[in-house]
């Protein structure tokens, strides 16, 4: 459903979604998938993809991690971790971005959701996954032009310590965020807060107004469970307002 259905229509693969309260996969809820292996008539299952922090914005474990990995290498298949946010997770590990991302075949690094004005970077750390990817990135417009002006932000941001103020700024203030919210009786956190992500139901009536304040995601159209994330440029001030605003309604 999300993305518009991108991967299906620009791969011609067909995916495969896994419910989880916490969406974090393990070997156990992948295992039953893996049906019809060889048989011609079905889909055949090739990668596991996951994002880390993931779409609740919790965070895998290194164990969790490794788990995932040992099952991928047993079972033939390719591990990508979608890492648009890849360095919030590592700054609530309190780890290396190598460590967080060892035992994985692909990467996909976020640039833009960490303070880059643009640019992305998918990395392959197993390059025999995909030896004909740079055709498929031409091909997808997806090589840019002039692009040592991306290698110029991605030189700073990860040749400095400015990744990793910025993901603990990010994690701090969502922690405040969740601490804020709690204090008020009609709305109630549904995930662990463990990176800059704050998931929260909020009253239908309130939602509108909330919005109009501080953009954000109606995670569930359904429940209204709301995505609130803050990220490299939040303050302190933004997120005191907004709960106080919350406070008020």
């Amino acid at each position: 459903m999300d993305e518009c259905g991108a991967p299906e229509k620009f791969l011609g693969s067909k995916v495969i979604s896994i419910p989880s309260i916490d969406a974090k996969l393990t070997p156990e809820m992948i295992k039953p998938h893996l049906i019809r292996r060889g048989d011609q008539h079905a889909s055949q299952p090739r990668v596991l993809s996951i994002t880390q922090p993931t779409e609740l914005g919790t965070v895998y474990s290194l164990k969790e991690l490794s788990a995932l990995s040992t099952f991928c290498k047993t079972e033939k298949l390719v591990l990508h971790i979608d890492g648009a946010r890849l360095v919030n997770a590592v700054a609530a590990l309190g780890c290396s971005i190598s460590a967080a991302v060892e035992g994985a075949d692909v990467v996909s690094l976020g640039g833009t959701k960490n303070g880059l004005v643009f640019g992305e970077a998918v990395i392959f750390l197993n390059s025999k996954v995909s030896p004909d990817f740079r055709y498929l990135r031409k091909q997808a417009m997806q090589l840019p032009s002039k692009s040592r002006f991306i290698a110029a932000q991605f030189l700073e941001f990860l040749g400095t310590d400015l990744w990793l103020d910025n993901a603990l700024r990010a994690n701090r203030l969502a922690s405040r965020l969740a601490t804020g919210l709690a204090t008020c009786k009609s709305v109630a956190i549904t995930q662990k807060v463990q990176a800059n992500a704050c998931f929260v139901k909020i009253p239908r009536e309130h939602v509108a107004r909330l919005r109009d304040h501080s953009f954000f995601y109606v995670w569930d159209e359904h429940t209204f469970e709301c995505r609130l994330m803050t990220s490299w440029d939040t303050t302190e001030e933004d997120v005191d307002r907004f709960v106080a605003e919350v406070a008020r309604l």
